[in-house]
């Protein structure tokens, strides 16, 4: 099966611009859409059946000695965990997501001997195998914390037993990390902003949210993904939020905008108000005077 990049080139390739842009707006009327816009919100009746499958940890797991290989290989950092062909290296949206988390990792290790960082939504750890492979070339020390559904978090345990894997929020009490990261994970949540709110009181110094879909212009809306594509046999809802709407409520927790980073394209959403693109926004927390 190919992975993203190969369908969109394959596309791209075999048709004229004017027909590529009536299959992207169009698709949903013919097949079941992989992304449709959602108005009714998180309260639809669509069926979804979410991520709390050990179907979903299985797939990871099949994949985990690949992706390992090649995240700890000299080759480029463009193989995606999800990827139906683990022999690819040159997605560009995951080679620019891992890129932009590489900038606000070692912007966090700068004159530190150890670094917690908390991974918000992590499944069975693929950041911190990435994290260990970032920070070879510094003196810092990587304590990695995994937060997931216990599923995913039972599995990255036995996988990597020095990793801190938890499924409960109580977890992060009298806990505070150098860089908490929420990649692809906020968007789940039906109440986000209480989900960042907690995000932002355990975090010392860096909040990085990532690898999402943003808008400028609209409200911000629900779709329902069905990622059979990625070999997940589920469906789930997730936000796309404007990202005005994103900073100005990240801004009146305590945090400044360090950078805006853009990682690529998204699928077309069937049917949406807006069509985004996937970024990533890392923030600072002020200092206390």
């Amino acid at each position: 099966m190919m992975n993203r990049s190969k369908i969109f080139s394959t596309i791209k390739q075999m048709c004229p611009p004017i027909v590529l842009d009536m299959i992207k707006k169009n698709h949903g009327y013919f097949i079941k859409a992989q992304w449709e816009y959602v108005p009714e919100g998180f309260d639809t009746n669509q069926e979804t059946k979410g991520w709390n499958l050990q179907s979903l940890v299985n797939t990871q797991l099949s994949k985990w000695g690949s992706f390992t290989q090649k995240v700890t290989s000299e080759g480029a950092l463009g193989v995606n965990h999800e990827s139906s062909d683990m022999t690819y290296t040159y997605d560009i949206v995951t080679h620019n997501t891992l890129l932009t988390y590489a900038y606000a990792l070692l912007l966090t290790a700068q004159n530190k001997k150890r670094i917690n960082v908390l991974d918000w939504g992590g499944g069975i750890g693929h950041y911190g195998v990435i994290s260990e492979e970032l920070l070879k070339t510094t003196n810092t020390e990587l304590v990695y914390h995994c937060y997931d559904l216990s599923l995913f978090c039972d599995a990255g345990a036995k996988l990597n037993p020095h990793y801190n894997y938890f499924s409960h929020t109580d977890y992060l009490i009298g806990k505070q990390f150098d860089l908490v990261l929420a990649s692809s994970s906020l968007w789940y949540e039906k109440d986000w902003k209480s989900i960042l709110r907690l995000l932002s009181t355990s975090t010392k110094e860096y909040l990085y949210v990532t690898r999402m879909i943003f808008i400028n212009k609209k409200d911000s809306y629900v779709a329902i993904q069905r990622p059979n594509l990625l070999g997940y046999k589920t469906e789930y809802l997730c936000w796309v939020i404007n990202q005005n709407e994103l900073l100005d409520f990240v801004k009146s927790l305590g945090f400044t905008l360090v950078r805006e980073v853009y990682i690529g394209p998204s699928f077309p959403i069937f049917k949406a108000p807006e069509q985004g693109n996937y970024k990533g926004f890392l923030f600072k927390k002020h200092e206390l005077t």
